[in-house]
């Protein structure tokens, strides 16, 4: 016999990841917009501008 909580439990779970998976947003960038988001966020390039700009105050 099948425990009805486990049952509950499984649909529940499998509900929650449908609706996750569907609510993702599919917004597609162009390569020149990837580019331009990576080099922002990247801390490398943070680093070296914060560098350059204590570089240049002395």
């Amino acid at each position: 016999m099948i425990n009805k909580k486990k049952v509950s439990i499984v649909a529940l779970g499998i509900m929650a990841f449908i609706l996750s998976a569907n609510a993702q947003d599919r917004r597609y960038i162009s390569i020149t917009e990837a580019v331009e988001t990576a080099s922002r966020n990247n801390p490398n390039v943070k680093i070296s501008e914060l560098d350059t700009k204590v570089a240049n105050a002395n």
